[in-house]
């Protein structure tokens, strides 16, 4: 017995030096971490394109003047997106530590930061208050500021901020500029269904996207309605209605000079970055206005659906392109 008495009060001290040791560590990674209410609310021109000269293309907007309010929102919308990437987000207080345990076990054993277990104030901690890398020190700061946040703003405020700095796909930032380039209508009117989609494709645009990925995107619609009727949101009668609801088949937006170069450009930092499409991002691109000018004008003399591109053999750049084929 007391031979195992001193082995349990050395696994105990064990335990208790490396708690503090952690504590330590934690402290001192977090010490600079402070809150930037400033960021919350990204201001318009938060993301760059760049032509292959150094000049400005376009610059993206994640909310300016464009920003939603969720008490104009329709129930159902803010549902789905509970339901989608966070059920408990009006209950806990900014952290899941179930699910951070899950996720940390599951990462420990593969050995990578594979899985998350982030909750929407956790991803707008990581929107918009730190950078992309995946690291332990950076957790531990979104962690910090994650509980700064949630002493500072209530519920609702955070979900509006959320709402209107997540990204979409498409170069589309934030939930009106979502639902008017998928949908054609405001935040405020979007259906049930509609709500689904959007609510779904944060977790990947790229997968999700009803102009890339139909079948994904009515899948990942169907899972995040059964969600909404299993948590009590809306009725089996709802779900099936909205499962009937066809999916858009072309985006809403007024053509515009190197649109096609431009969903292009985009749709590669999604697959280099996954979902995180972070604000202050500056990307720069190949494209040559003169020659892009020059393609669409000749393209207009082609009657059929085509795609044009110019690729720079000495870099394998693409100076332009365009496309009628699908939504490219």
């Amino acid at each position: 017995m007391k031979l195992l008495f001193k082995l349990l009060l050395i696994l105990l001290s064990l335990a208790l030096i490396a708690l503090l040791g952690f504590g330590i560590y934690y402290f001192a990674v977090t010490a600079s971490a402070h809150l930037d209410g400033s960021t919350l609310h990204l201001a318009q021109n938060s993301l760059s394109l760049y032509d292959t000269d150094g000049n400005l293309l376009v610059e993206c907007s994640f909310r300016g003047e464009n920003g939603v309010k969720t008490a104009d929102l329709q129930p159902h919308t803010i549902d789905a997106f509970v339901c989608a990437e966070d059920r408990e987000f009006f209950t806990h207080k900014g952290l899941n530590y179930k699910r951070m345990a899950k996720a940390a076990w599951r990462n420990l054993t593969a050995l990578s930061f594979k899985e998350g277990a982030s909750t929407i104030s956790q991803q707008l901690i990581k929107n918009t208050q730190l950078t992309p890398e995946k690291t332990l020190n950076r957790k531990l700061k979104e962690i910090k500021l994650t509980k700064m946040l949630e002493k500072r703003y209530t519920k609702d405020e955070i979900l509006e901020m959320y709402l209107n700095t997540i990204y979409f796909g498409h170069s589309a930032f934030g939930l009106e500029s979502a639902a008017r380039f998928y949908f054609d209508c405001s935040a405020e009117e979007l259906s049930l269904a509609q709500s689904a989609i959007l609510a779904g494709m944060i977790k990947s645009p790229n997968n999700y996207s009803p102009f890339k990925n139909s079948e994904n995107c009515v899948k990942r619609r169907d899972f995040i309605l059964k969600v909404m009727e299993s948590e009590g949101y809306i009725t089996t009668e709802d779900r099936l209605l909205a499962q009937q609801e066809v999916l858009p088949t072309a985006p809403h937006e007024a053509d515009g000079f190197a649109k096609s170069y431009y969903h292009n450009v985009f749709s590669e930092v999604e697959d280099i970055v996954g979902a995180d499409v972070y604000g202050g991002l500056k990307i720069y691109t190949y494209l040559d206005c003169g020659l892009q000018k020059e393609l669409e004008k000749q393209a207009e003399n082609c009657p059929t659906d085509k795609s044009f591109c110019v690729i720079d053999n000495a870099t394998c750049g693409v100076k332009a392109f365009y496309s009628t084929i699908g939504n490219a």
